[in-house]
């Protein structure tokens, strides 16, 4: 899709990703462009001076067979995927039934957010966390080989023992993609055990799971989403961009390539990874996985699809939580 340019200004030090908008900065004011835009995410915006030839941004780009502007942001930092150990009150707590949006994570990681519950075509409910929250990251790189690894909700960090707070195990993760340097996908699926249950509600919100799972469009670009996650709880934002390329950083597992992601505002904190992106109306839109000072990263809902995973649908269907102001 992108021209050989764009990957090439990517092995720049002061990029970290890139992706297709239609929000475009001018004199620090952000408007919305008629024309597709290709933004670069960057450490800090450079003179032109400070920055080689080869890696310099042209002002327009084809992509796709369509002609693009281009713009540069800052996004405040690397990108990081770590696990946190900063908690949020209630959603640390042991949750049973489980909800989407509360601490979880393999026995021998840190503290994560798992999202759900899902569904296979046999009926076996899953959830879902991230590729790096099925394994230690944090001073050793144990997420190759996962398949098998205890699960605890809360997350270890948070008061999670073992084996008494085990809700499953991992069936399945994308660990080995993201050791390989560029990955699609940074998931891992969780199978639960038979005894554990799981209710299609954000934790500690009013929103729900609608039972609908697909990508974000282009015509998403500006539309507000939610989040429910371990670390900072309810958040809203606004879809930023799509088929983001972003260099993620996964401490002792180095940094790997995510692409095909989309980009929010910020959402989330470290801990929060593995938090389900959710439209207003409670479709499953995504999963966080990445974030810098100013953009949050998640992996687009498709790539949960592939997998055979559709979002159980919360019967009877809830209202989404709405703000009434009084004056």
């Amino acid at each position: 899709m992108y021209p050989p340019e764009v990957w090439t200004i990517l092995q720049h030090d002061n990029v970290y990703g890139f992706g297709l908008t239609y929000f475009k900065e001018r004199r620090g004011v952000v408007y919305r462009s008629d024309k597709p835009v290709v933004v670069f995410f960057v450490a800090r915006k450079l003179p032109p001076y400070m920055v080689p030839k080869e890696f310099l941004i042209p002002p327009r780009l084809v992509v796709g067979g369509v002609q693009a502007i281009t713009d540069v942001v800052e996004i405040g930092g690397r990108v990081s995927g770590s696990p946190s150990s900063s908690p949020l009150p209630l959603q640390t707590d042991r949750f049973r039934p489980l909800r989407s949006g509360v601490s979880g994570c393999a026995y021998n990681g840190d503290a994560c957010t798992i999202t759900g519950p899902f569904v296979d075509q046999n009926g076996q409910m899953y959830m879902l966390t991230n590729a790096h929250c099925a394994g230690r990251i944090s001073f050793s790189c144990e997420i190759a080989s996962t398949a098998g690894n205890p699960v605890l909700q809360p997350s270890p960090f948070d008061g999670g023992v073992y084996p008494n707070d085990v809700i499953g195990r991992v069936s399945w993760s994308s660990g080995q993609e993201l050791l390989s340097g560029q990955a699609s996908r940074d998931i891992a699926v969780i199978i639960l055990e038979p005894y554990v249950s799981a209710l299609p509600y954000l934790a500690n919100t009013g929103y729900v799971q609608n039972g609908q799972i697909r990508d974000p469009s282009m015509q998403d670009i500006g539309t507000t989403v939610v989040k429910s996650g371990r670390t900072t709880g309810l958040t809203f934002g606004v879809i930023y961009a799509l088929n983001v390329a972003v260099k993620t950083y996964y401490n002792a597992c180095g940094t790997s390539i995510v692409t095909n992601a989309v980009a929010t505002t910020k959402m989330i904190e470290e801990g929060d990874s593995g938090s389900g992106l959710y439209g207003i109306d409670g479709t499953f839109l995504g999963l966080f996985f990445a974030t810098s000072e100013g953009y949050s990263f998640a992996v687009p809902a498709s790539r949960v699809q592939e997998l055979g995973l559709t979002p159980v649908k919360a019967i009877p269907p809830q209202a989404p939580l709405s703000l009434t102001v009084i004056v």
